[in-house]
């Protein structure tokens, strides 16, 4: 899959995205409600899996431009091949300026309107305020809370489903920011 929105591009990953990926994965705070901050080493083979991969469900973000890979955006089958789940993980100091909306919006609309397909999830953890609130600007309504469901850095997390039907999306004006 390519995307390209008015600022960004989303593409797969090549092996020349080892290091800028590194930039954003191996930092504790961009990783903070994700996982552990990966090592080089586990850059590398994070890059060689999706690079590899033709059905890939995950996919580089570029800032258009300066070029340069600012995060990533996932997009997959989940449980079912007419739903599937969102996620993203954008650089520190590449958020807070509405790239991961622009993104997430672009991916809703090809997804309800390209692929026909039913739904679209997305999960979070409770202190990402952030991703919450994205989640919930794209029209996507809480749908369950996990409580103690995730444990990150010593510490368990509820987790936050969400999810948009493609009836909801249609109907909804919101959604349709260009």
């Amino acid at each position: 899959m390519k995307l390209e929105t008015e600022r960004l591009l989303l593409r797969r990953f090549t092996t020349e995205d080892v290091k800028e990926a590194y930039n954003y994965l191996g930092d504790p705070d961009t990783m903070r409600y994700i996982e552990a901050p990966y090592s080089e080493e586990q850059t590398k083979e994070f890059i060689r899996n999706y690079a590899a991969c033709d059905a890939a469900a995950v996919y580089a973000l570029v800032e258009k431009k300066s070029g340069h890979l600012i995060g990533h955006m996932i997009f997959h089958p989940y449980g079912c091949e007419q739903i599937y789940e969102l996620g993203f993980i954008i650089h520190r100091e590449y958020q807070k300026q509405g790239y991961g909306f622009e993104m997430s919006h672009a991916l809703l609309r090809y997804g309800f309107q390209k692929m026909k397909l039913h739904k679209i999830t997305a999960e979070t953890v409770e202190p990402n305020e952030a991703s919450r609130h994205l989640l919930q600007k794209l029209g996507m309504k809480q749908e369950a809370v996990f409580r103690e469901q995730v444990f990150y850095h010593g510490e368990w997390m509820d987790e936050y489903h969400y999810g948009i039907l493609a009836k909801d999306y249609y109907a909804d004006n919101s959604v349709s920011v260009e």
